[in-house]
């Protein structure tokens, strides 16, 4: 038969739930969780107040109203830092995707182009343009030739495209010599070096 009553919480058979309460996920310890007896301790500006004891470290950062992050823990002694816990995520994050932006930056990509030995010269021309800007981009070019079925066994007809294509292009070098792989030949063209 069906009870309408609630379980009361005084109930045997009720399960109560024993976890420990919910604590955020954090990439640092900061103040009570650091366990270390000596610390380097930090300021805020970056300026070195030694080596202190935790309670030391503690209540230096209850002075100054700002919390103790552990920023070093692999240390001897481990490295803490006075600092407010979010302006040092916010400083962190600002560091983290200034360093993202400069790789970007800095990253060269490597655009492939395909060609086969019978392509005509208007498609060679208008894949040279398109080449061209990646190349003035700073960037990487990838050139693939494919052999098919007696096209194999000339490979010369290979390196008469590519002066063909060096032709079009401007401002361009070759970075390493003509490979074989099988029935394709791979070059790398790249920005010819400024003198």
């Amino acid at each position: 038969m069906y009870n309408s009553q609630p379980k009361s919480f005084g109930n045997s058979n009720f399960r109560q739930n024993r976890r420990s309460p919910f604590k955020p996920q954090r990439d640092h310890l900061i103040n009570e969780e650091i366990r270390a007896s000596t610390l380097r301790l930090v300021s805020s500006t970056g300026e070195q107040l030694g080596v202190v004891d935790r309670h030391r470290a503690l209540s230096i950062a209850q002075e100054q109203q700002c919390d103790l992050v552990l920023v070093v823990p692999n240390a001897q002694p481990p490295v803490c830092k006075v600092i407010e816990y979010g302006k040092f995520i916010y400083d962190e994050q600002k560091r983290k995707k200034e360093h993202d932006r400069k790789q970007r930056e800095n990253r060269v990509e490597v655009k492939e182009f395909q060609f086969r030995t019978v392509i005509d010269a208007h498609d060679l021309s208008v894949k040279a343009k398109r080449m061209q800007e990646f190349i003035d981009n700073g960037d990487k070019c990838k050139v693939v030739i494919t052999f098919r079925g007696r096209e194999n066994s000339d490979p010369n007809r290979g390196s008469a495209l590519i002066t063909k294509l060096f032709e079009l292009l401007t401002d361009a070098q070759i970075e390493n010599k003509p490979e074989l792989h099988g029935n394709k030949m791979i070059i790398m063209i790249v920005q010819a070096k400024k003198k």
